[in-house]
């Protein structure tokens, strides 16, 4: 097994509506593709106006095939989807986030 974690930086106020959209569109399209969600986990837990919050998530695929195939499918999902690109498109798209 292969374990990712994805670290994302979220501007101030925009983590309800982040996990709104990851759960109705992205977690699926990224089970589709192979990629098992582990936890997700955020910091600081509780949603401050004037303070940004970090969303960690934490993904596992089966072997190395599938994490550089994934059947033809999760590099696909990978370079088409990074999440930080999806979630400032699709959730925010004139507010930048960043992920580590």
């Amino acid at each position: 097994m292969i374990t990712i974690l994805d670290e994302i930086q979220l501007p101030a106020g925009e983590l309800a509506a982040v996990l709104q959209r990851l759960e109705s569109d992205y977690f699926p399209a990224a089970a589709d593709r192979g990629l098992s969600l582990l936890g997700q986990w955020v910091s600081p837990p509780v949603v401050r106006p004037d303070q940004t919050n970090t969303l960690w998530l934490q993904w596992q695929v089966a072997d190395t095939m599938s994490y550089i195939t994934g059947g033809g499918s999760i590099i696909t999902l990978m370079l088409t989807f990074p999440i930080a690109w999806w979630i400032a498109k699709s959730v925010m798209s004139s507010v930048p986030c960043s992920i580590a």
